[in-house]
């Protein structure tokens, strides 16, 4: 047998080997979880994501994969995850999973949980290998109907005392189990009957807990063998083994409580010395040192909460908490040395950091960042070496407990910790090591609120840093995509996942301070290589995981850039869009089949030419899931197939009528530019809705409309905050007006305008008038309430006067248009999917353009080009519309276009002519360039609506 036929054969096998894995995974998976339901608690297998991606796509598990496409076997699962620790104590039970160390595991989009019973995972494991096997307990939650795992092994510190010393080590523990379980486990271990005590102080230095062993007292509770660990060790902490001695007695007994209620007196009448102590009973926590307490008061006090077990004493013990803030003069004074040692000594408390470098005389809980500028320059003179850099973020964003052994990152959690990371992104090393970012993983994991005031603060930064600051984020996640985009399958690490996150959500608060205070066009937060990262069928993929995500489907899902729409390119957006669109058309037509309702199939609208908006009445009384079928149109009488070309006539006569202004509807502004709803145009209210209804199905069905609508009727329809600058494309006049008013500053002011709170309008003639409050007609705008009355004016004319009638328009609009993927939109972008793009560029259409019967190096086509790029603006719409049936331009410019030209004749005196629906030109091939050119032009002169040939 020669080498080529085995490798045939091992290519065989090997293909037998996925079919079986696969078969084997999609028949267990479902019935885990059904398992689990009937059993209430069981063990499930843990497996690292991102294997689990590399998995599937190595065997053809995913859609729209290349069949041909090279696919790398996985390495051994979990290698990303387990991690070796040899700071954690084994328990005596090697083949125990919980000797297993893994990554602190932040959420489900890192790992799959209960997917792989016991025999689908030994299949995978003697197939591929694994890291380790890493099992927890699973629990079913009828309440809710799901499954809970905690991930995470809880690392507590043990201590014990034997007979030749005292000691502690580390251990693990699954949080699902019983505590019972738990004892089982570390009397196997430990080979000696044990009870578990838990202290009351969960942050108690080791000194402290040491202290009490050697006294063989404790100052804690013991653990009930029927609760679950969860229940009283989720924050953490240290516990106490306690052996049962051959006198049958236990080591130890509950210290009195004396010792412990001095120190909570000495708290309540001294503090601790600390300017932002945490524990809620100090006399230096900021809240309760408003309280002045007598002596016999804090006894009380003191005496009261060790007596209630379940209080949690959070008592100020830390060494670190004696490092003082230091203030901003002073710093100033320093010598380059000194002040380098400050710098170091600051940063192992973040609170007593975020107290110094402030401006002088200030609340330091004030919502303003108020940093002192010259003492940050002085951090930037000190600050010279990334590795310098790095160490002070570490000290400054990491966990300091010593009852934690992973360096894990803070969560922010106050204003004077957001001032520290504020002032660290100022520095650009901050930019050169994005891998294990402290800072960065601590902003993005921080409260809603924080991340609101770090993006005003950032709205008040000097806008050449604001706008480097942007720059350097837009570039780390254009290179991080960029890496991945050369990888087989995007993001197969864990790190990776995390950074692109940490990344987007500090980039999201960036954005937010650019709306408060604009500094950068929206276009300059746009990521243009998103597409990039998928290396097939981009689209899909990303809008398969944005499903995901909205129908909380964890276990496919591991990151969606919809998150992040902002920062998703307008093209892409809208291929989501037309995905989604497409879905839902395709459930309509198969719900049609299943249903032997065949002549549902589609949304069919017949039109009779001599009555158009009869067409409209065929709409009136179907419902959201009719609109959202496969539209189909025919002209009674006419042959025409609707590929497209008829559908976009009739939208074009709809709207002709529609908005025609006799029909009072509409009303006209800006020298007859745009339209503007009829405030008194109510009695014909379900035309509102109509036209609300057409708009969506043009959108739903891509069909591109030639409206007058100012940008501020997208906003709304989008649900966006308006303002005063979105009347300048409604009413030049009267966004005038208010700056006028705004810029008089004279004591006459209602003198000289004679306003009072109402609104003056004009309707065909007839002059109307609004109040805009109670008793507006008698309440002159004055210096003191002028600001009000822009406000209540601004809002009447955009809101309050048009209400019912944009109310309709849009119910008519959600009707067709209500999933998720037009959320990602803004509506300057909504604006562009509706009449198209403003960008008119007649050499993309050349690049893209197909030819059948002539070829793009024909000097005739070059002719041809050369001609139509000599036109002007007015004569290449008309071209566009000849050849298409509209002149208006797809989101993504004319490139993004299909538009062929077919040789039709040749040495004739035919017009060129078009078939519209295909976007296809028949262009007879003319004698001379100047029989091309008048030939051309007379049939744009003459292309007034568009027949089908």
């Amino acid at each position: 047998m020669n080498i080529q036929n085995i490798q045939n054969l091992n290519l065989y096998a090997e293909e037998n080997l996925k079919h079986q894995e696969l078969a084997l995974y999609e028949s267990k998976r479902q019935r885990i979880d059904k398992q689990l339901q009937q059993q209430g608690m069981q063990e499930v297998y843990l497996v690292d994501k991102c294997w689990m991606r590399q998995w599937r796509y190595y065997s053809n598990f995913y859609e729209d994969q290349e069949d041909n496409e090279a696919r790398q076997k996985p390495p051994m699962m979990n290698q990303q995850i387990v991690i070796s620790n040899k700071e954690i104590m084994s328990y005596k039970n090697k083949q125990s999973t919980l000797n297993v160390s893994v990554i602190p595991i932040r959420d489900q989009t890192e790992y799959e949980i209960g997917q792989l019973d016991d025999e689908t995972y030994k299949f995978f494991s003697k197939r591929y290998g694994t890291a380790g096997d890493i099992v927890r307990i699973a629990v079913y939650d009828p309440t809710i109907k799901q499954k809970i795992v905690r991930p995470n092994l809880a690392q507590i510190a043990i201590f014990y005392k034997s007979k030749e010393q005292t000691d502690y080590k580390f251990i693990q523990v699954d949080l699902n189990a019983k505590i019972s379980h738990w004892i089982d486990q570390l009397r196997q271990t430990f080979d000696v009957n044990l009870r578990i005590w838990r202290h009351r102080v969960p942050n108690a230095k080791f000194d402290y807990v040491l202290s009490e062993i050697r006294k063989n007292k404790f100052q804690g509770f013991i653990l009930q063998e029927n609760q679950f660990v969860f229940e009283t060790l989720s924050n953490g902490g240290c516990v106490l083994l306690d052996f049962l001695q051959q006198d049958q007695k236990w080591q130890f007994e509950q210290d009195d409580i004396a010792h412990m209620q001095s120190i909570i007196y000495d708290r309540i009448i001294h503090g601790c010395g600390n300017v932002m102590c945490k524990f809620e009973f100090c006399k230096d926590n900021i809240d309760f040192g408003k309280n002045h307490f007598s002596e016999e008061e804090a006894q009380g006090i003191a005496e009261t909460l060790v007596l209630d077990e379940t209080f949690e004493f959070n008592i100020c013990f830390q060494d670190h908490y004696k490092i003082k803030p230091i203030n901003s003069e002073e710093f100033l004074t320093l010598p380059p040395g000194s002040a380098t040692k400050k710098l170091i000594e600051l940063s192992k408390n973040i609170d007593s950091f975020g107290l110094s470098f402030l401006k002088d005389n200030i609340e330091y809980l004030n919502n303003e960042p108020l940093i002192n500028q010259d003492a940050i320059q002085k951090l930037g003179k000190l600050i010279t070496d990334k590795e310098f850099y790095r160490n002070i973020v570490d000290n400054l964003f990491t966990e300091k407990s010593q009852f934690k052994i992973q360096r894990v990152p803070i969560v922010i959690q106050n204003i004077y910790q957001l001032r520290v990371a504020f002032i660290m992104l100022n520095f650009q090393f901050f930019y050169m090591q994005l891998s294990d970012n402290k800072l960065l993983q601590s902003l993005s994991t921080m409260r809603e609120d924080l991340k609101q005031t770090l993006a005003i603060w950032f709205s008040t930064m000097d806008q050449q840093l604001f706008i480097r600051i942007q720059n350097e984020l837009r570039q780390a996640i254009h290179d991080v995509i960029e890496a991945q985009s050369k990888l087989p399958l995007p993001i197969i690490e864990i790190e990776k996942i995390r950074q692109l996150q940490d990344l987007f959500q500090l980039y999201k608060v960036i954005y937010r301070a650019n709306q408060k205070v604009v500094r950068l066009p929206r276009k300059q937060f746009i990521v243009e290589n998103i597409p990039k990262f998928y290396t097939f069928a981009p689209e899909k993929q990303e809008y398969i995981q944005f499903k995901y995500l909205k129908i909380d489907y964890v276990r496919l899902y591991y990151f969606t850039f919809c998150l992040f729409p902002f920062a998703i390119p307008l093209e892409f957006k809208n291929k989501i869009l037309s995905i989604e669109s497409r879905m839902k058309q395709s459930n309509s037509i198969r719900e049609a089949i299943y249903t032997f309702s065949l002549d549902q199939m589609y949304l069919k609208i017949d039109v009779n030419r001599h009555d158009i908006m009869g067409a409209l009445e065929q709409l009136v009384n179907l419902d959201s899931r009719q609109l959202k079928r496969p539209l189909r149109v025919t002209f009674i009488g006419e042959q025409a197939v609707d590929e497209g070309g008829v559908r976009r006539e009739l939208f074009s006569l709809l709207m002709q009528d529609l908005f025609n202004l006799n029909y009072g509807m509409f009303v006209s502004k800006m020298n007859d530019t745009i339209l503007w709803f009829n405030i008194k145009g109510f009695e014909m209210a379900i035309q509102y809705e109509y036209i609300g209804i057409l708009l969506g199905l043009a959108l739903y069905n891509q069909i591109l409309l030639d409206l007058r609508f100012p940008p501020v009727i997208y906003k709304k329809l989008m649900g966006e905050e308006l303002v005063e600058d979105d009347l300048k494309d409604l009413d030049i006049d009267q966004y005038s007006a208010f700056i006028k008013l705004r810029e008089y500053k004279a004591d006459d002011l209602q003198d000289v305008f004679l306003l009072t709170f109402n609104a003056t309008y004009d309707v065909f003639g007839e002059r109307h008038n609004d109040e805009l409050m109670p008793n507006g007609d008698n309440t002159l705008v004055t210096q003191d309430n002028k600001e009000l009355y822009i406000k209540l004016y601004l809002d009447w004319y955009l809101n309050k006067s048009v209400e019912k009638q944009f109310g309709l328009f849009q119910k008519g609009f959600q009707k067709v248009v209500n999933g998720e993927a037009i959320k990602l939109f803004n509506g300057e972008e909504l604006q562009t999917l509706i009449v198209g793009s403003p960008h008119f560029d007649m050499f993309e259409l050349e690049q893209v353009t197909k030819y059948d019967g002539y070829d793009k190096q024909d000097n005739y086509i070059k002719q041809f080009w050369k001609l139509i790029h000599t036109l002007d603006i007015i004569q290449q719409k008309k071209f566009l519309f000849f050849c298409t049936g509209t002149d208006r331009v797809p989101v993504g410019g004319l490139k993004s276009m299909k538009f062929m030209i077919q040789k039709h004749g040749e040495n004739t005196e035919q017009l060129p002519s078009a078939h519209t629906c295909f976007n296809v030109l028949l262009l007879p091939h003319y004698k001379s360039e100047n029989q091309l050119r008048i030939k051309l032009l007379k049939s744009l002169e003459n292309s007034e609506g568009f027949g089908l040939m």
